[in-house]
């Protein structure tokens, strides 16, 4: 019972979309993971973070040991980043948002019933002053992770326009065309006489659509390839995305004809050409989203480095697991 009002406190408390650090440690040495300057991770702590990584459904629920290994390592070094953040926001003399944790303290009590919320208080062996306390640091370093990383990560308009203007040439598109797709499949071991079958198919097929039933139809209904579920439709392609002979047919053919029956080693194939694009370069409109989520990245990148650089330099962190410190910088 007890670890189901555990997990049933966790589920709460991640519906509320706050990730609440640990009640104040108690732990015995053995159960200490990691030290954050005067705090502590325990492997509680830190098999709850990877059970919730798991149950998140990003992972299979079966991890090989070597993968699980890895999250493990990844999940203590967001333990030690949170810890960071709100050792970091203290340093800095940011108010704990007390009021707005006892808020969401009181609406995790309403979600779940005084009853059993009580009962999974203690089944953590927490109180409700312990609760909120936690919710508060967990709130302090948000706000801290704000304030220190992600406001600083942020690429004004200008630094956008001249990583355009120093690199235009990347940003050059091919001459594309696009396509819908039919793919009746042939399996390798077939003879001469099954290859001449599912020609005849695609034939038929390809007579019905110049007859004017919409493309996109007979591939939702013929189509066994991948694309079958959007009628066909493979987008906009450059050369050296299809297979050679697809490839060779697609550009040899004009705007608006059905090429085909083609065979690769999948089967027999039919292609509409629907539009052709000549090659051009991207507009700074056009490549501005996409540069500046790049450049952004690389800055988070940045700022996150800097600021755990600066609080672990006060706090320093000391891993004390050898089978976590492999891989992850930590100390």
């Amino acid at each position: 019972m007890g670890h189901m009002m555990k997990s049933w406190l966790a589920a709460a408390m991640a519906m509320s979309g706050v990730f609440v650090l640990a009640a104040p440690a108690r732990a015995a040495e053995a159960d200490i993971v990691a030290r954050v300057g005067n705090r502590v991770i325990t492997r509680a702590e830190l098999d709850l973070a990877v059970q919730r990584a798991v149950n998140s459904g990003y992972y299979h629920k079966r991890l090989p040991e070597a993968m699980l290994d890895t999250l493990r390592r990844q999940q203590l070094q967001a333990l030690i980043h949170r810890q960071l953040d709100v050792l970091g926001a203290r340093d800095r003399g940011l108010k704990p948002p007390t009021k707005d944790a006892e808020g969401r303290r009181a609406a995790m009590e309403i979600q779940l019933g005084t009853t059993e919320y009580e009962r999974s208080l203690k089944a953590n062996g927490w109180t409700r002053e312990d609760h909120v306390r936690a919710l508060t640091e967990t709130l302090l370093g948000q706000e801290a992770y704000r304030r220190f990383v992600t406001e600083k990560a942020k690429v004004p308009e200008a630094a956008v326009r001249k990583a355009y203007d120093a690199n235009v040439a990347r940003w050059k598109m091919p001459p594309s065309l696009h396509l819908y797709h039919i793919l009746l499949k042939v399996p390798p071991s077939a003879d001469g006489s099954r290859w001449a079958k599912r020609e005849a198919e695609a034939r038929k097929i390809k007579a019905e659509a110049e007859a004017g039933t919409p493309f996109t139809d007979l591939a939702a209904r013929d189509s066994e390839g991948m694309y079958r579920i959007k009628g066909g439709d493979l987008g906009w392609v450059h050369r050296g995305r299809l297979q050679p002979a697809l490839e060779k047919a697609a550009w040899k053919a004009t705007v608006g004809s059905i090429v085909g029956p083609i065979r690769t080693r999948e089967g027999v194939h039919l292609l509409l050409v629907k539009e052709a694009r000549p090659g051009r370069t991207l507009s700074f409109e056009e490549a501005a989203p996409m540069l500046r989520k790049e450049l952004e990245k690389a800055a988070l990148k940045r700022a996150e480095k800097r600021w755990y650089d600066e609080v672990q330099a006060k706090h320093p962190v000391v891993i004390l697991d050898p089978a976590l410190r492999q891989g992850e910088g930590g100390e």
